[in-house]
């Protein structure tokens, strides 16, 4: 199975723009982001980088990350389940289902809350080593790229 990774080694030096056309397939790193319907949305991000370059692009990313990491306080964290535990049951009441339920709604905010414990550098140190980003067995619609 094909994987890509994004070539943006000059692009990182801050010597060249960053392009939808400079993303590879890679078939050695099954690790590596496989495309997905979000093309467009990654052009986009691709044309803020390309906007700003990819220094203050980078501390834009620590810094949206910094301002949620600062605000998954305790309180932030009992008005969450407190919210979302109310809509669940208000949606049970209706009949409506909900793909996540409430339960694991909160438990996803509990685990926000835990990891925002740590060092956003430490997460993205994690994040780059560890968190596999893949649709894995999801037929590739971009391998032509």
């Amino acid at each position: 199975m094909g994987c890509f990774m994004m070539n943006t080694t000059e692009a990182q030096k801050g010597l060249a723009e960053v392009s939808i056309s400079e993303i590879t397939i890679d078939e050695e790193r099954e690790d590596s982001m496989i495309m997905t319907d979000k093309m467009e949305d990654i052009q986009n991000i691709i044309n803020v980088e390309n906007k700003y370059g990819i220094m203050l692009f980078r501390m834009a990313l620590t810094h949206l990350v910094d301002v949620g990491h600062r605000n998954l306080d305790d309180d932030y964290v009992a008005e969450s389940v407190t919210q979302i535990t109310a809509q669940g049951e208000k949606d049970k009441a209706n009949g409506k289902i909900t793909v996540l339920s409430p339960e694991f709604q909160c438990e996803i905010v509990r685990c926000a809350a835990e990891l925002a414990r740590f060092s956003i550098w430490t997460l993205f140190a994690y994040i780059k080593e560890y968190v596999v980003v893949s649709n894995a067995g999801e037929e590739n619609k971009y391998a032509e790229i």
